[in-house]
């Protein structure tokens, strides 16, 4: 990300600024001396305070607290689930997930993304945030979904971005919890 800060005063007052990060961070998440701040993707900061100090005049600054989000497109594309043969494609506004051999589908549509840390102690270490995906019932073929109901699905994803543990946010459904593993599909 880019930042910007300017420095105004009267006459030619010098324009330079010193940039610094005022949080604890992961190594990896540094600011350079033009304002061009890289955050590590093992960054664990929710947000991040970063400061523009005047090299002329070290009271005048300006500080900004960005919020650190995981990104949606690690989710997106063509995920695979070997315990029942299914195949998910994700992308920012619709879901669709066939099974069996293609005979079974359904899909979800208008989904809304809202970010979230997992609290659960069981799996927390090995998928450590993600994201609450809320979507509308659009098409279905096979599956126990009535179309035009609202779904949430907790989508938590591993370190290295290539599994996904999916758990539906609702009731267990058929006396068993309703969550499954997916990994990225090379199709």
């Amino acid at each position: 990300m880019q930042l910007i800060a300017k420095v105004n005063g009267e006459g030619s007052p010098d324009t330079t600024l010193n940039w610094i990060i005022i949080d604890s961070v992961s190594n990896g998440t540094t600011i350079d001396q033009f304002g061009k701040l890289i955050v590590d993707r093992e960054e664990k900061a929710p947000s991040i305070t970063v400061k523009a100090i005047s090299v002329q005049d070290s009271s005048k600054f300006s500080s900004a607290s960005i919020k650190i989000l995981l990104d949606t497109s690690y989710f997106l594309g063509n995920w695979a689930s070997d315990s029942d043969e299914r195949i998910w494609t994700l992308t920012n506004d619709s879901w669709v997930e066939k099974a069996l051999g293609g005979r079974a589908s359904y899909s979800f549509k208008d989904l809304k993304w809202t970010e979230m840390k997992n609290e659960d102690v069981a799996t927390k270490d090995e998928f450590p945030d993600g994201y609450l995906v809320t979507g509308v019932v659009n098409e279905v073929n096979g599956f126990n979904f009535s179309e035009g109901t609202l779904y949430r699905y907790k989508l938590l994803i591993n370190k290295d971005y290539s599994i996904i543990y999916r758990v539906n946010a609702r009731e267990s459904r058929w006396g068993r919890p309703d969550e499954l593993i997916f990994t990225r599909s090379k199709n």
